[in-house]
């Protein structure tokens, strides 16, 4: 049989190709339609379908939210003002801060808080996000904790590190930890994405090449970060993302802070799964990097098939 695609499998890989670079700036609604596309070229691909699951499990994941309008509170309605508009109009207050923040607009920003505009007002526009979610930089951060943000500021669980992490901000990262910002902190159970904590905002979506994604799960690990952590719905770990996305340098680091190597998790994915679990081995196994798998399997890592006995993903029995 020849190795060469046929024409539809390499407009599935084309579609692909571009479905992950789309997920890297955050457009999921983009890239989960050409995942979409890639998967009916070329049904057979087991990656191309855990691509699709991926996006899809990120639409309910805390991350997407981020991109979201607020629900409307007590019948107000709020319109989210497009992004070249002036900020004269935009009357919401907290969103002209969000807005000078994300943009680093220091001036902005020391000019609203002189006015008498709380630092730490939740934004309606923002699912309830403070001005430090959307810090550009180390100094626009900086110029916020000095005006008295608070460090895990917003009114879900949502912090300022992880949107920091999520979307590349090393050097916001770094200045937030610095200030003590806590890098134990996991989703509670009755918000979206319960149970994960920061590494997931790293391996999950993350706006980072794969080496500077290592230096920040890192980091974060030597913060205190758990490597444990697990989806309360679906016991699906940090551990499970590094294999799905085939970086194999973040799983090095969360198996040597002590990651669950046979961590089990129910999260639907696009290949056969023994009685409804998959464990890292299983997901890198089943997109195709068999040189992780290799590592997976030196560290004493198995198909769920093959484990005698579940431990959960914290290593208990």
């Amino acid at each position: 049989m020849s190795d060469r695609l046929t024409t539809s499998q390499r407009k599935a890989k084309e579609c692909a190709t571009k479905a992950e670079d789309l997920c890297a700036v955050g457009d999921t609604d983009e890239a989960t339609r050409l995942y979409e596309r890639a998967c009916k070229l070329d049904p057979d691909n087991a990656r191309y379908k855990m691509g699709l699951d991926s996006m899809k499990h990120q639409k309910e994941s805390m991350g997407y939210f981020m991109e979201q309008l607020a629900k409307h509170k007590a019948n107000r309605k709020y319109e989210k003002a497009s992004p070249d508009a002036s900020q004269a109009d935009v009357a919401d207050a907290a969103e002209q801060l969000c807005r000078a923040a994300e943009r680093g607009e220091l001036p902005s920003i020391k000019g609203l808080i002189d006015s008498g505009q709380s630092v730490n007002t939740w934004n309606e526009l923002r699912q309830g996000d403070s001005a430090l979610h959307y810090a550009k930089d180390a100094k626009t951060a900086l110029c916020l904790l000095d005006a008295g943000a608070h460090i895990e500021g917003g009114r879900y669980s949502w912090t300022p590190l992880m949107a920091a992490v999520r979307f590349g901000r090393r050097d916001v990262v770094r200045v937030l930890l610095d200030r003590g910002a806590d890098a134990c902190r996991t989703i509670p159970r009755k918000e979206p994405g319960a149970g994960r904590n920061v590494l997931f905002c790293a391996t999950s979506g993350c706006h980072l090449s794969p080496s500077e994604r290592a230096e920040i799960v890192s980091v974060l690990l030597k913060a205190g970060a758990d490597p444990t952590a697990c989806e309360t719905e679906t016991h699906w770990t940090p551990l499970h993302d590094a294999c799905l996305s085939g970086d194999a340098e973040v799983a090095r680091l969360l198996l040597d802070a002590g990651a669950n190597v046979n961590a089990a998790s129910t999260r639907s994915c696009a290949f056969p799964m023994s009685r409804g679990w998959a464990t890292p081995w299983d997901v890198a196994r089943g997109v195709g990097f068999e040189e992780l798998v290799e590592e997976l399997g030196v560290r004493g890592g198995t198909a769920f098939e093959h484990l005698h006995a579940y431990a959960g993903p914290q290593g208990r029995v």
